[in-house]
């Protein structure tokens, strides 16, 4: 998918990605899309990703390259963008991620992007992007919130609970 601005989204309660909404298992690749001013409007647990929710599934790999993700809210996860991922590879390069907000104050981030790793085969890699003035909790009293990894472990027993791998050189935060 390349080329496209996706505005004013909005996703009602119990509904993720205000923007976009990615749920699979298939290779994705985004490039050049511009996602601005989408509201996930629930409470939290049940209303992520303002301007995208994107996960995938085992063996995946997800490319999202030159995009802009800018003014969008979420009152769960991922201000701009929640992005999942099971198995498989997430490159994020070149991307400018600014003004985005989540309302939750149950994690400590995640305004912009919340970047959730499920097993241990999992690798993010997050190069060469603009983090800029994304925030989470209250309107009120927001606190500076570009970026949050939640890394699960595979939660599987009698096997190692082993990171994922999560590769983060050359952005811009600020």
């Amino acid at each position: 998918i390349s080329g496209i601005t996706l505005q004013n989204g909005y996703s009602p309660q119990g509904h993720s990605g205000a923007g976009m909404l990615v749920n699979g298992g298939a290779d994705l690749i985004l490039e050049d899309i511009t996602i601005i001013n989408c509201t996930a409007a629930a409470f939290y647990g049940s209303n992520n990703g303002g301007g995208a929710y994107i996960t995938a599934g085992m063996g995946s790999n997800v490319i999202i390259r030159n995009c802009v993700v800018a003014g969008n809210t979420a009152k769960g996860l991922g201000g701009g963008l929640y992005l999942g991922l099971t198995d498989g590879t997430l490159s994020f390069i070149n991307n400018t991620v600014v003004n985005n907000h989540n309302k939750t104050s149950v994690v400590e981030g995640g305004g912009g992007i919340y970047l959730r790793l499920y097993r241990d085969t999992a690798t993010a890699n997050l190069y060469n992007n603009i983090l800029w003035s994304n925030t989470y909790g209250s309107t009120l009293y927001p606190q500076a919130g570009d970026l949050y990894i939640e890394d699960n472990g595979d939660d599987i027993p009698d096997e190692l609970d082993l990171p994922a791998t999560v590769n983060v050189h050359y952005n811009d935060y600020g």
